[in-house]
């Protein structure tokens, strides 16, 4: 099992430099990796100048290079996936993670809404906007609710909506210039400006681990105050840890959640949790990106089975498959990253077959 050292935990954590996304209202805890072919960059897009101190693998053969990008969940970081990016840097591929503001890296709001799932839900698209590559596959990872944010993500940017959403912009180009001959020369000054828009690189494969059709929030315990939930914050850590880990997970990756759980601001949390929404059904059916579903047998926090866990997720999504991790709770990213860094580049393969 891939598990990092102190040395190693702290490699990623002084990559990570806090940036200030376009039309955003707060700033956002970001790392990069790029790519062995180029400096790995602590911040900024592919053209960020500033490198960490990396020593790059060596990169594995591939006809198109990959783009990872990681939504980690509810009151959560982007630490839970460094077991995962380690092993997929490893094999040679850009690997771009981020935390929600508030959560642990990001400096923290004292705006209710920007803990919004609707607020949440911007930032990750300015995110995507600010990282994802046109000359890269983007294979976008999303853990528990940020697996609702990834199909939201997907909805928005998959290849068909994307295709969709410029067939009707031509369609209403084309209605512009049928008007008369006032209307028309408006219109061919306006047309330039809407073919120069950026494009932006659509969403080519999707990852969700423990995820599920929908996801009821703790909300009646986040009605109480923070002082209320800030002398509770000990009891739900380890009621958390007792639920989304393993019995055979290793005592470095609880202690590790654990610290991570700790440094949790409980007015950020109930801002968080009073305002959640899981992704609804119109937009998860709506979602064609091929998807992969990685789910531990042993999740105690979202369902497996029923008709909202994670085999109904799968049979409404109109292109996906469903991979259960035997020893694997909730965190199986970090309790078997090994096995899900493989079934995910199975996956990969299989998809760039198909395709």
């Amino acid at each position: 099992m891939a598990l990092l050292n102190a040395d190693e935990y702290r490699q990623y954590v002084d990559a990570i430099t806090v940036v200030q996304l376009e039309d955003r209202p707060n700033e956002m805890a970001v790392l990069v990796l790029d790519s062995p072919s180029s400096s790995p960059s602590a911040v900024g897009s592919s053209s960020a100048a500033s490198s960490s101190s990396f020593s790059s693998p060596s990169p594995s053969q591939s006809s198109v290079p990959l783009n990872f990008i990681f939504v980690h969940g509810s009151c959560a970081t982007m630490k839970q996936f460094f077991p995962l990016i380690h092993l997929i840097h490893g094999r040679g591929h850009r690997c771009v993670a981020y935390d929600f503001v508030g959560c642990l890296f990001s400096p923290l709001s004292q705006e209710w809404y920007d803990y919004s799932t609707d607020s949440l839900t911007a930032d990750l698209y300015a995110f995507y906007r600010t990282y994802s590559l046109p000359d890269h596959q983007n294979i976008v990872i999303g853990h528990s609710f940020g697996s609702s944010q990834v199909m939201r993500l997907a909805a928005e940017y998959g290849r068909d909506a994307i295709r969709k959403r410029e067939e009707r912009e031509e369609q209403e180009g084309e209605k512009r210039e049928n008007d008369d001959e006032n209307e028309k020369e408006a219109s061919e000054k306006d047309t330039p400006l809407l073919l120069a828009r950026p494009k932006i690189p659509h969403v080519d494969r999707i990852v969700l681990i423990g995820s599920a059709m929908f996801v009821q929030p703790p909300s009646l315990l986040f009605t109480l105050p923070v002082m209320v939930l800030q002398w509770m914050q000990p009891m739900m850590r380890k009621t958390f840890l007792a639920r989304a880990y393993h019995q055979e997970t290793r005592a470095e990756v609880l202690e590790e959640a654990a610290n991570s759980c700790d440094h949790n601001d409980m007015y950020m949390c109930k801002a968080f949790y009073r305002q959640f929404q899981w992704a609804p059904t119109d937009i998860i059916t709506s979602v064609t990106t091929p998807a992969l579903l990685i789910h531990g047998a042993s999740d105690n926090i979202v369902p497996l089975e029923g008709e909202t866990g994670a085999r109904s997720l799968c049979s409404k999504l109109s292109n996906a498959e469903l991979y259960i991790v035997d020893k694997g709770a909730h965190q199986v990213m970090q309790e078997r990253p090994d096995e899900c860094c493989d079934v995910i580049f199975k996956f990969l393969g299989k998809q760039s077959h198909e395709s």
